[in-house]
């Protein structure tokens, strides 16, 4: 009883405590905010084309570019002009010109200096974007080699252009070639941002509930030099510890589930469940760190190396071992490698 006592004791510390409160009232009121602010200035990932001169192939081209679905949005620019004003003024990341006579450089072999690329200065988006144009371009020019081959080597009596490009479609389509189907991709430029600032947002709160740990385990550790516990059996000891630690754990628990919740990321059994998992987590490594280190100036000294540790090593902003994989078994030694 005299422990749950002293629990509900910590309780009402942690909450008298301005930085405790802030951190509980302003994180979820910062993800309400930003998930508004976000929808509201939600755009589309714009990249204009203009075809030089009205060729079929490039003007078959650009339909098909615009007609396309996907993270980026391609727009037909007037003319040239416009699409350099779009670009240089932000209205579009990048653009592309496609010259007239693209066919024939293609048939004699030439592969530089066929399509001009115009690039904002702010932009990251290029290296995608010619994946996206050259893939498009490539597959109307095997049509346009198809097309060439049959109507001048008489391969099929009396072709059409309109026959041979609707098998030409259909086979590029219905799998009887081959395809690629890509499960749990983005469709749009808002699922991708969504996705990233869910995982974000699910990474502060991870070090949100280590900081309340750490919170719990630095009173202890200072009550304890102080020798208040002086009386109180090693046993006793033990759930002093706990009752420290799972105070503020708790509020800072229940701070993440709530700016999850505001931000519109699924809050299911399931998250509960890993969050809560991960609270209880954060108490055990708080508990074992006490019995290893005990001084409070040392656990000072070592807590902003490991947050920053916790920021590097783990997926809070960006999962490191996707570009160096043999520091893998580096983030095993920080915590919010396990919750997200």
């Amino acid at each position: 009883m005299r422990f749950f006592l002293y629990m509900l004791l910590n309780f009402k510390r942690c909450l008298k405590r301005p930085a405790v409160l802030a951190l509980l009232l302003l994180f979820p009121v910062f993800s309400l905010t930003y998930r508004h602010l976000g929808s509201d200035r939600e755009q589309g990932l714009c990249v204009y084309v203009y075809a030089e001169n009205e060729d079929s192939f490039c003007t078959g081209l650009t339909r098909k570019l615009t007609e396309r679905e996907g993270v980026i949005t391609f727009i037909r620019a007037d003319s040239e002009e416009a699409l350099y004003h779009a670009v240089m003024t932000g209205d579009a990341e990048c653009g592309y010109v496609f010259h007239a006579g693209l066919v024939d450089a293609l048939n004699t072999g030439k592969k530089q200096d066929l399509i001009d690329l115009v690039i904002s200065a702010e932009t990251t988006l290029a290296d995608v974007s010619n994946e996206v144009v050259y893939a498009e371009l490539f597959e109307e020019y095997s049509l346009a080699i198809l097309t060439d081959y049959l109507l001048t080597d008489s391969v099929l009596e009396n072709p059409s252009t309109s026959e041979i490009e609707s098998l030409y479609r259909e086979n590029m389509v219905n799998g009887s070639t081959f395809a690629f189907d890509y499960s749990g991709s983005y469709s749009s430029y808002h699922g991708i941002r969504s996705g990233l600032s869910s995982q974000v947002l699910k990474g502060l709160c991870s070090i949100l509930i280590l900081l309340g740990g750490f919170l719990g385990l630095l009173n202890y550790c200072g009550s304890a030099e102080a020798q208040i516990y002086c009386a109180v059996t090693k046993n006793g000891r033990k759930f002093l510890l706990f009752a420290e630690l799972f105070p503020p754990v708790l509020l800072m628990t229940l701070a993440a589930v709530f700016s999850l919740f505001f931000a519109g990321v699924p809050t299911g059994a399931y998250a509960l469940l890993s969050l809560s998992g991960y609270a209880l987590l954060v108490i055990l490594f708080c508990s074992l760190l006490y019995m290893v280190l005990r001084r409070k100036t040392v656990i000072l000294f070592l807590l902003p190396f490991y947050l920053l540790g916790c920021m590097v090593f783990t997926p809070v902003f960006v999962d490191i071992t996707t570009f160096i994989p043999a520091l893998r078994p580096v983030c095993l030694f920080f915590l919010p490698y396990y919750y997200l």
